[in-house]
């Protein structure tokens, strides 16, 4: 099988942040998480997680629920507005 590095990715929870751009996408307003991702016929290694365009206030939020993602479905490395954007050190 194939492996795939998925170079960017989204998740998002719009029940624990605001995302202004869901109002426009009503089929996308639900929780989007690695068990959401389907690759196909590959079978996906990593991804890099990139920010879900919450209000600023939550980027960090954002990130850290990326984070504590299980194990199993942390194969995200972060690339993430609260840390290149607004210089927090995570």
């Amino acid at each position: 099988m194939t492996k795939l590095l998925d170079a960017h990715l989204h998740l998002w929870d719009p029940s624990e942040r605001h995302h202004d751009w869901l109002d426009q996408e009503p089929a996308l307003r639900r929780r989007f998480g690695p068990e959401d991702v389907d690759a196909g016929r590959y079978e996906l290694v990593g991804a890099v997680f990139v920010q879900a365009d919450c209000h600023d206030e939550e980027a960090l939020d954002e990130v850290r629920w990326v984070d504590e993602l299980p194990a199993d479905d942390r194969r995200a490395v972060l690339c993430d507005a609260a840390s290149t954007v607004y210089g927090i050190e995570l």
